[in-house]
């Protein structure tokens, strides 16, 4: 029977954390879309009356 040691081996450094941050973060992003959940914002082309923009926001928890 081999023995089992606990892990991780070492800490990660500071890039290797930025980089599984990074990739969670895509990773977490396309699974929303992907359910229809992602929070989505967009600014229309069109102007509003005032000469403002138009901000449309949607999508959470719409899957």
């Amino acid at each position: 029977m081999s023995e089992v040691r606990p892990g991780p081996f070492r800490a990660l450094t500071g890039q290797e954390a930025a980089h599984v941050g990074t990739t969670a973060e895509g990773a977490a992003g396309r699974v929303e879309r992907a359910l229809g959940i992602a929070a989505q914002t967009r600014t229309l082309a069109q102007r509003c009356a005032c000469g403002g923009e138009i901000d449309m926001h949607g999508g959470e928890g719409q899957g």
